[in-house]
């Protein structure tokens, strides 16, 4: 049993001892295309209570929504809200409307949309999430009957 444990050792020295040689050897190329990718999130711009007879008869309601976005680093990224045809967009209650708006900058003077009047947001992406703000308007003196009134609107991440 000693001898074979001799032999068997010494084989194996002799296996690793030897060099590689062309015939004996090739080289593997190792590859992989990283693809261009962004997620996109938001949560909901919710206003509150709108009063159109004494708080928001001369004052406007303003409110808040955030944007996430997190794309491939280095990707030129644009987001883009869904056209409303002009800056104010409406919501509903069924055949009664509410004009509201919003906007990408806090002072609400910069349209946020899609189309050609519309401010379009856009960066570079890093390698962490980009946390954005929509900032919404419902102007003052709007009066319409109670109840609650909806709209929605697709945040859209080009890239």
């Amino acid at each position: 049993m000693r001898m074979a444990m001799t032999i068997t050792a010494g084989l194996l020295a002799l296996l690793l001892a030897r060099p590689a040689d062309a015939a004996n050897s090739a080289v593997m190329q190792v590859t992989v295309r990283v693809v261009p990718n962004c997620r996109i999130a938001v949560t909901d711009l919710a206003f509150g209570s709108y009063d159109p007879l004494v708080e928001h008869a001369a004052r406007s309601l303003d409110g808040t929504a955030q944007v996430r976005v997190i794309c491939t680093k280095n990707e030129r990224v644009t987001i883009l809200m869904e056209e409303s045809g002009s800056s104010e967009r409406s919501l509903r209650s069924g055949e009664h409307v509410l004009s509201y708006g919003i906007f990408s900058d806090p002072a609400r003077t910069e349209f946020w949309g899609s189309g050609a009047n519309a401010v379009q947001v856009s960066f570079e992406s890093g390698s962490s999430p980009q946390e954005l703000i929509v900032f919404g308007r419902i102007p003052a003196g709007q009066v319409v009957p109670a109840g609650s009134y909806v709209d929605s609107v697709t945040a859209t991440v080009d890239f």
